[in-house]
């Protein structure tokens, strides 16, 4: 279990600093862990899971899906979806990813697919992102501002969770082969 621990440091760790990165200074009210399964949509969550739960080994059963990849954004370790206390109500996205380019070209759909999925409610200034996080990995981020005070919570954060609660945070899609497709 020792690999498997450094592992998971590694991934939260990432996490974390994306999220460090995109909530700035500001307070965070509630967060919500998301693991790869919550955009699983078409994909098969086994094949994430590797008997030997190294980064390199996990990396790879990420990129077998990517190669499959249609609609959505490519697939993520874990992630963090945070509820901010900024001036105006906001929420801060940090998923992890194997590498760098991956996570920047993650952070570019995150903002398209947020635009193009989440309610009214949900919108807001989109501010995407990159950090780098621990051993090679980095995370994708994106800081959603809405353009008003709100006088109760936060709307974004309960669209996040309204949509979660049905099983329908397509924002957070992973892309999945057509129906069908065997490998």
């Amino acid at each position: 279990a020792g690999m498997a621990g450094a592992a998971d440091t590694a991934i939260v760790a990432t996490a974390l600093a994306g999220l460090s990165e995109a909530g700035g200074s500001a307070p965070i009210v509630q967060a919500m862990l998301v693991s790869p399964a919550i955009g699983l949509g078409g994909l098969d969550p086994a094949a994430l899971m590797t008997p030997s739960t190294d980064l390199e080994a996990m990396k790879e059963a990420l990129l077998q899906q990517v190669e499959a990849a249609g609609d959505g954004i490519p697939p993520y370790f874990s992630g963090i979806v945070a509820d901010i206390a900024a001036d105006q109500p906001a929420v801060a996205i940090s998923l992890a990813y194997p590498d760098c380019d991956m996570a920047e070209h993650a952070a570019e759909l995150l903002g398209e697919r947020w635009a193009s999925t989440m309610p009214d409610a949900a919108q807001g200034q989109l501010e995407g992102g990159v950090t780098q996080g621990m051993d090679a990995l980095c995370a994708a981020t994106l800081t959603i501002t809405a353009t008003e005070p709100s006088p109760v919570g936060n709307p974004i954060f309960d669209a996040v969770l309204n949509a979660h609660m049905r099983g329908s945070l397509a924002a957070l899609q992973i892309s999945a082969s057509p129906a069908g497709e065997e490998q």
